[in-house]
C-alpha cells in the first residue's frame, strides 16, 4: 500500500543535516520492506483510511521521518509551550526555561524525571537520568522506562535496540493496537486518534494537514476497480422466421383463445405472426408481431387454463399504428377497396332477385367476397407493388364491363318485353 514515492512525496528527504538524513533513509526502508508489510498486515492495517491515519500521526512524531531520539533542545520559548505553566504536569517558569534552554539532560529530567514527580511515577522513571535515558524514542516516540521496556518486550528485542527503524515501527504498531486506534481512525476521528497517541492535541494541525495530504496520495496510486463483465446480449424472442418448441407452445396457446394460425408445426410464419398481432391488439398488449418468454404479463394470459372470452371485432390499420404494430400491412388499403368492389356487385345481383332471394343473393356474394379477399390478399402478400396496382385496374375494369354487358342485357329484356305487349 505504501512505497518510497509516496513517502518522498509526503515528507521529503532532508537536503542537508547528516544525522537527519540518516534518520530519514532508515525509516523509510523499513516502512516500504517485506517485513513492514506483514507487519502491517498483522496488525490489521489494511485499509485506506486507517494507514493514512498512522503515516499522518507518524510523520508528525518524527518531523517528517528526520527524529530517532527526542533532541531537547529546546529554546526557553518552546519549553513554556511545551511544559510550562497550565501546558504540562511539570509547569516549568520562566525562570526555569531560561536555565533549562538547549540542556536536553537537564530538562528531561525536570520535566520527565525526578524533577517531576507526578509524571516520573506514570512514565516509570525512579532514577536521576531516566527522564533523558528514556525519553522519546522511535517512530512514535515512546517515552519513559515503564514502555521502553514493555514494547521491547512486546516487538522482541533489547530495550537499547527499540531505537532501530524497523523495531520502532513493531513498537508503534503494539502501541496503536493497544490504545485501539483503529476503531477510531475508521469514524475518520484524527483528534481521537491524536489524543490517544500523544494524550492531548499537541500537534494537531500538522497531524491534519497530513492526513489530508497522504489521503490524497493514496487514494492517486490504487487502481480503480475493473469494469464488470458484460454478458453478451441475447435475443430470446420469438418473431417471424423462428422454430421451435416455443413456437409450437405459442401456436397452441393462440389457438386455443381462438386465434386460428394454421398449422401447428412450431414455424413462426406470417399467419402466426398475424394472428399473434391480433391477440396482442385485443388483449391491451403492444401489437409488435413478436413474443418476449420473459414478458410474464403475456405469457400468463396466453397461459391461462380458463380462457376469457375477449370480445372480437375487425383489427385495422390504425387499430395496430395505436398498439405500436411493427407488421401493419401496407396493402391494407387495397383490402378495402376490393370489399367495396364487391360489394357493389353484391347489391346489383340482389337488385334481380327479391324477398329471400335477394337475402341468399347477398350472403352468397358476400362469402365469395370474403373468400376471394383473402385468397387475394395471400397472393399480393408476395407480389411487388406494381403488380398489385395491376391486378386492382384487372378488378376494376372487370367490374365495368360486368356493368356494361349487365345493363344492355337489361335493355334487351325490356325491349323484348316490349315488343310482346305490343304484338298482343
Amino acid at each position: 500500500m505504501i512505497n518510497e514515492p509516496l513517502l518522498r512525496a509526503l515528507c521529503p528527504r532532508p537536503r542537508s543535516g547528516a544525522s537527519r538524513q540518516k534518520a530519514w533513509d532508515g525509516y523509510v526502508a523499513a516502512l516500504v520492506s517485506d517485513e513492514a508489510a506483514k507487519l502491517f498486515a498483522r496488525y490489521d492495517i489494511t485499509t485506506e483510511l486507517r494507514m493514512a491515519h498512522v503515516l499522518a500521526n507518524w510523520a508528525h512524531e518524527t518531523g517528517g521521518f528526520t527524529i530517532i531520539w527526542e533532541s531537547g533542545a529546546y529554546s526557553a520559548s518552546r519549553i513554556m509551550q511545551i511544559f510550562g505553566v497550565g501546558k504540562h504536569s511539570a509547569g516549568v517558569t520562566w525562570a526555569e526555561a531560561q536555565r533549562l534552554a538547549y540542556n536536553g539532560p537537564a530538562l528531561f529530567d525536570r520535566v520527565y524525571g525526578i524533577g517531576n514527580p507526578r509524571k516520573a511515577s506514570e512514565l516509570g522513571n525512579d532514577r536521576p537520568g531516566d527522564g533523558w535515558a528514556y525519553r522519546g524514542c522511535g517512530i512514535v516516540q515512546i517515552t519513559g522506562k515503564r514502555d521502553h521496556f514493555r514494547y521491547a518486550a512486546m516487538v522482541g528485542c533489547k530495550v537499547e535496540e527499540l531505537q532501530k527503524p524497523l523495531n520502532s515501527v513493531h513498537a508503534a504498531l503494539c502501541e496503536w493496537e493497544a490504545k485501539g486506534c483503529s476503531k477510531w481512525a475508521d469514524r475518520d476521528d484524527y483528534v481521537k486518534v491524536r489524543r490517544l497517541i500523544n494524550g492531548g492535541r499537541n500537534g494537531l494541525a500538522d497531524v491534519r494537514n497530513k492526513l489530508a495530504k497522504v489521503k490524497k496520495l493514496l487514494a492517486a496510486q490504487t487502481p480503480p476497480p475493473p469494469a464488470p463483465e458484460r454478458p453478451e446480449p441475447r435475443d430470446d424472442t420469438i418473431r417471424l422466421g423462428s422454430e421451435g418448441q416455443l413456437v409450437t407452445w405459442l401456436q397452441e396457446r393462440l389457438t386455443l383463445h381462438g386465434y386460428y394460425v394454421g398449422q401447428i408445426d412450431g414455424k413462426f410464419e406470417t399467419e402466426t405472426e398475424k394472428q399473434l398481432v391480433a391477440w396482442q391488439h385485443q388483449h391491451g398488449f403492444p401489437a409488435t408481431g413478436v413474443f418476449d418468454p420473459d414478458d410474464h404479463e403475456q405469457r400468463d394470459a396466453l397461459n391461462i387454463t380458463k380462457v376469457i372470452d375477449v370480445p372480437k371485432r375487425d383489427v385495422t390499420a390504425k387499430d395496430l399504428k395505436e398498439r405500436g404494430s411493427k407488421t401493419v400491412e401496407s396493402t391494407s388499403w387495397w383490402r378495402g377497396t376490393l370489399k367495396w368492389l364487391f360489394g357493389l356487385n353484391a347489391a346489383a345481383a340482389a337488385e334481380h332477385a327479391s324477398g329471400l332471394g335477394a337475402v341468399d343473393a347477398v350472403v352468397s356474394q358476400g362469402e365469395q367476397v370474403k373468400g376471394l379477399v383473402e385468397r387475394t390478399g395471400t397472393l399480393v402478400g408476395w407480389l411487388p407493388d406494381f403488380k398489385i396496382i395491376i391486378i386492382i385496374g384487372i378488378g376494376i375494369g372487370l367490374f365495368v364491363l360486368w356493368r356494361a354487358f349487365d345493363g344492355v342485357e337489361k335493355r334487351r329484356v325490356e325491349d323484348a318485353q316490349s315488343g310482346a305487349h305490343m304484338g298482343r
